[in-house]
């Protein structure tokens, strides 16, 4: 169990600097290995909670418990690695290793990133949803012996999953509305009214000109 837990710590920090680095195949691949890893370990600490001995001694049950709520955390943040790196390599095999503003982009190129961006919104909650259940676990976690030599990276582990949280409730909204107000899936419209404030209305100001704005895939 310590092994696995050893194993699946190195490759999720090593599936870290590569997402970074925005090598996000290779990324994918030892957050799946490290998840397996904390899966492995989550079954062999579930069959040690389940012996009865364990069980009935508080003080090592509460040990227990803290892994076991550990080891799922790590399990869980290996599985947004997974889909981080998936949407990452998506936008990385459109863009290719181009260095350039989105609207230097071509046509083509716009519409293929709209496009992964219009299908991310589940994605997107997937990983949130995971971050919440992560923390979760690290707020029922009690330190006793085994834990409380890393209860400082576990906190500051808490206080990054909180930023994430914070990032992926901008990110999720800007899912849903960017796409269609830079006419993607659809060509889109917009009214746009000038009014001039030297000539007051109940709106603002009278109405002298108007345009009409129309987006389809980013132009």
């Amino acid at each position: 169990m310590y092994q696995d837990l050893l194993n699946g710590k190195k490759r999720i920090e090593y599936s870290a600097q590569l997402i970074k680095d925005k090598n996000f195949t290779e990324a994918s691949e030892y957050a799946e290995e490290a998840r397996r890893n904390f899966h492995k370990a989550s079954g062999n600490l579930e069959k040690i909670n389940s012996n009865f001995l364990i069980r009935n001694i508080f003080f090592v049950q509460t040990q227990i418990d803290g892994l076991i709520y550990l080891t799922s955390t790590a399990e869980v943040l290996s599985r947004t690695a997974i889909s981080f790196s998936t949407v990452g390599a998506d936008i990385k095999n459109t863009i290719g290793e181009e260095r350039v503003a989105f609207s230097d982009l071509s046509t083509h190129k716009k519409r293929s990133i709209l496009s992964i961006l219009h299908k991310s919104t589940p994605e997107l909650n997937g990983m949130r949803a995971n971050i919440d259940l992560a923390i979760n676990n690290i707020d029922n976690i009690k330190y006793g012996i085994l834990l409380f030599p890393i209860k400082n990276k576990i906190e500051n582990l808490n206080i990054y999953l909180k930023e994430a949280i914070s990032f992926l409730d901008d990110a999720v909204p800007l899912s849903q509305i960017m796409p269609s107000l830079l006419g993607f899936p659809e060509k889109s419209s917009f009214l746009v009214l000038m009014q001039n404030k030297d000539e007051l209305r109940p709106t603002g100001g009278f109405i002298g000109t108007y345009g009409i704005l129309e987006t389809r895939d980013g132009d």
